[in-house]
């Protein structure tokens, strides 16, 4: 119950980081910024580094964190990899049609950084 107590705490405060960081940016209150996906930290990174330390704190090098780090691995890939670059591609062909294409925003390496360094200090202060 902890782990899963733990991941949420750290996806909420990702949430609120990003909505926060968008205020200090462009000083307008946008309350649909908590629920937008990219930005800095990210949520996903943060909430499945998070989960991944916890597990570890549970279990020790146990299958089921091997299983998690996997799990990590792929996710972390997806929000700066292909999520990114499908964002960055659909951006531009707004661009160049005029369409509104729903843009999926992924992340840079640095967002994903800034939320996996959350993640840890999250999962490391609820296990301390």
């Amino acid at each position: 119950m902890k782990i899963l107590i733990v991941v949420i705490i750290v996806t909420l405060l990702a949430q609120l980081i990003k909505f926060c960081h968008h205020y200090l940016i462009s000083g307008k209150f946008r309350f649909e910024k908590f629920f937008e996906t990219g930005g800095i930290p990210s949520s996903h990174s943060s909430a499945i580094s998070a989960m991944s330390l916890a597990v570890y704190f549970e279990d020790g090098f146990s299958t089921l964190f091997f299983v998690s780090l996997i799990i990590a691995v792929m996710v972390i890939r997806d929000s700066f990899g292909i999520r990114y670059a499908v964002g960055q591609n659909t951006r531009r062909l707004n661009e160049l049609t005029h369409n509104n294409i729903n843009e999926i925003s992924g992340h840079t390496p640095f967002q994903v950084i800034v939320g996996i360094v959350l993640g840890i200090i999250v999962s490391w202060i609820a296990y301390a």
